[in-house]
């Protein structure tokens, strides 16, 4: 391995707030503050940002996963040979994902799965490691009705034999709005 090669290794470990972008066959542009420097890189490197990447993009089109959740699956995944940091951090900037579309297509998912309300969505969401913003736009865009959520939710309480207003608490505490709660007791509750 040549100085230079050294070089542009040690920078990506001392300073990863750069950020790498391929370019030719063997060259890479590190960008940082404005200024961009090109350098060569060992094609094996190189390869490996690819890789990467490529991986980045199966995660995102089989899972619908944050850029978070993508990163740390880079890094440490038992399926394969985990990636460098600064290779996941170039893969989850460079795969050109869009999460938040991922945002909603986790939303969407889990929508078939359970009757959540929006606070349910949101807290889930951002458990899996997306920002506001693509939480946000996920919410704006998810294609539910809470008011039937919640009435789907009630169905449960009135099996149990609880009572109109235990039912709304219920579902109150569990994030639904006092419209959405209003609605679901009074049409279980007739």
């Amino acid at each position: 391995m040549n100085k230079k090669n050294i070089m542009v290794l040690l920078i990506g470990i001392l300073l990863p707030t750069f950020y790498l972008h391929a370019g030719g066959a063997d060259t890479i542009s590190i960008t940082r503050e404005g200024k961009t420097v090109n350098d060569t890189i060992n094609p094996t490197l190189r390869q490996e940002y690819l890789q990467a990447i490529q991986e980045a993009k199966e995660i995102s089109q089989k899972e619908h996963e944050s850029k978070k959740m993508i990163y740390t699956r880079l890094t440490f995944d038992i399926n394969h040979k985990p990636f460098s940091p600064e290779v996941a951090k170039y893969a989850v900037e460079n795969a050109g994902i869009d999460y938040k579309q991922n945002a909603l297509l986790m939303s969407e998912e889990l929508a078939k799965r359970y009757r959540w309300s929006s606070r349910e969505f949101r807290k889930q969401l951002n458990n899996e490691g997306f920002t506001a913003e693509e939480i946000n736009y996920a919410m704006k865009n998810l294609k539910v009705s809470f008011k039937q959520n919640a009435y789907l939710r009630s169905a449960v309480c009135v099996e149990m034999g609880w009572s109109r207003a235990e039912t709304y608490n219920f579902l109150r505490e569990n994030g639904f709005t006092e419209k959405q709660a209003l609605h679901a007791v009074t049409l279980r509750y007739k």
